[in-house]
């Protein structure tokens, strides 16, 4: 009720209400995020302006952040190539892959920035056909993209991404 938050909360079946883990977070939302080895990952979204009053004046966010559960530490990771709200976000062995979203010109992306956690390194992906933000969902070591938004219309495009070739393909639409 108070506008962008800056928690990290969490809910389990048995519980009669969600626990509150952390609150040093960057306030944001339209964000995705993760988890890799534990430790849960938050990247891009909007957040407010540091000089914006009441939280009004947003920006999109290139920032990437990383929350253990175990000590409940925040650690700045490095930062997106490109800052985007409303990515989707899948995680494939120590990369993660973070999918389209909206840019700061509020136009869509079809950009793919990949973060490898081994190298600790940001690098780009083949763009997807559709320019898109939405969900997107990993099966079988390969990342699906249904749907989206492209900021005029709701899409029935879907896409695959296969990282191993660094390529997508069309599926038949929605």
């Amino acid at each position: 009720d108070h506008g962008i938050v800056n928690t990290l909360e969490r809910f389990t079946a048995e519980a009669p209400a969600t626990d509150l883990l952390v609150t040093t977070l960057l306030p944001r939302y339209f964000h995705a995020g993760a988890v890799h080895d534990g430790k849960v990952y938050l990247m891009g979204g909007l957040t407010p302006l540091p000089d914006a009053s009441c939280g009004v004046a947003l920006r999109h966010a290139d920032d990437f952040e990383e929350f253990d559960p175990a000590t409940g530490a925040v650690r700045s990771m490095p930062k997106m190539p490109l800052a985007v709200a409303r990515p989707g976000a899948a995680m494939i062995g120590d990369r993660l892959y973070v999918i389209g979203g909206s840019t700061e010109s509020e136009a869509r992306t079809a950009a793919v920035q990949i973060y490898d956690f081994v190298t600790g390194e940001w690098t780009r992906g083949a763009d997807m056909p559709v320019a898109r933000e939405g969900a997107v969902a990993e099966s079988g070591g390969k990342i699906y993209a249904p749907g989206g938004y492209d900021g005029a219309v709701a899409l029935r495009d879907f896409q695959v991404y296969e990282p191993q070739a660094d390529r997508w393909e069309k599926l038949p639409d929605l």
